[in-house]
C-alpha cells in the first residue's frame, strides 16, 4: 500500500508498475483528497489554463526515468539552467 497521491506517492506507483510487473496488482494507493496530484493542479478560468503547486524540479536520473517510463516525455519543458 502506497500512502499519498502526490508526486512522490505517484512516482512509487510508477515506478512499482514499471520495474516489477508482477506486483503491481498489488499495488493501492491511498489518498485522502478527491484528486491525485498533491499539491500539484492544473486550473482553467475565465480561458486561461496554468499549473499551480511546484512549478520546478530537478531533473535527476530517477525523475527523467520516470517522466520517459509513463509517456510523457514529449510533454516535458525543462527550465533555463542559468535562471536565478
Amino acid at each position: 500500500m502506497i500512502v499519498g497521491g502526490g508526486i512522490n506517492g505517484l512516482c512509487i506507483a510508477q515506478a512499482l508498475a514499471t520495474k516489477y510487473r508482477d506486483v503491481t496488482s498489488n499495488v493501492i494507493v491511498m489518498k485522502a483528497r478527491v484528486r491525485v496530484g498533491g499539491n500539484i493542479t492544473t486550473v482553467e478560468r475565465d480561458g486561461y489554463l496554468w499549473e499551480e503547486g511546484p512549478n520546478s524540479f530537478q531533473p535527476s536520473d530517477p525523475i527523467l526515468t520516470m517522466v520517459v517510463d509513463s509517456g510523457l516525455k514529449d510533454d516535458l519543458v525543462l527550465g533555463d539552467p542559468d535562471a536565478p
